[in-house]
């Protein structure tokens, strides 16, 4: 409902662009343009695809978690993976290395993925003692990513943020710790009245996040 509601919006709104800016304001050039709004989304709706990909799997993902150790296997694959071997993707001398776990094509354990599962062990496994670690982790990381940001933009004498990347180390020790935070602050069940509110502030979130490209424009 999300998808087509908001390709929907986005379409109507290229062809109000279009017949403002009367550019082939034409009936089949307007309807073109809805359509592939409809079909292919904008380039900020990327993440509606992703979680369509991750509902795809989730049934699969059941079965993983179901047995605590297949869950940290498929944690640690998913870390390798995702996380630690782009990082050596960075290194000139281990080119050929990378090539050779490139083709293996860990497409299934690779991405959001790892983020989805991640919640859930945090919830359902991690023991609490972890979340006295959690301010610590995400102070570090932040630290670590802001050091290595600065150094990376006056190299290159240009803006770099790979540092925090989602799938960047300091990245996703950050965002690991704030799902800790959640969890230790507004507990696993949540207090009701705490768990609401954050619910509707990501509903208006996503909202948000889906309207502003239009204000950018």
């Amino acid at each position: 409902k999300v998808y087509i509601g908001w390709m929907a919006v986005w379409g109507i709104w290229d062809v109000i662009r279009i017949g403002i800016q009367g550019e082939n304001a034409n009936l089949r050039v307007m309807v073109n343009a809805f359509l592939k709004s409809i079909l292919f989304g904008k380039y900020h709706t990327w993440f509606l695809f992703m979680l369509l990909g991750l509902y795809a799997i989730a049934p699969f993902l059941y079965e993983i978690v179901r047995q605590k150790e297949h869950l940290v296997y498929y944690m640690l694959l998913s870390l390798l993976f995702t996380v630690i071997l782009p990082v050596f993707s960075r290194i000139e001398a281990l080119d050929r290395f990378m090539t050779v776990a490139d083709s293996i094509h860990m497409q299934f354990v690779v991405g959001y993925s790892l983020y989805f599962v991640t919640g859930y062990y945090i919830c359902n496994v991690m023991e609490e003692k972890w979340g006295k670690y959690a301010e610590a982790a995400f102070l570090v990381s932040a630290l670590a990513a802001f050091v290595l940001s600065t150094a990376a933009s006056m190299q290159t004498q240009s803006a770099n943020h790979e540092a925090y990347g989602l799938f960047s180390p300091c990245g996703f020790v950050m965002s690991v710790s704030l799902m800790l935070l959640f969890k230790k602050y507004i507990g696993a069940g949540g207090e009701k009245r705490v768990a609401n509110v954050m619910a509707s502030l990501q509903k208006y979130g996503i909202a948000v996040y889906l309207l502003h490209a239009a204000f950018v424009e």
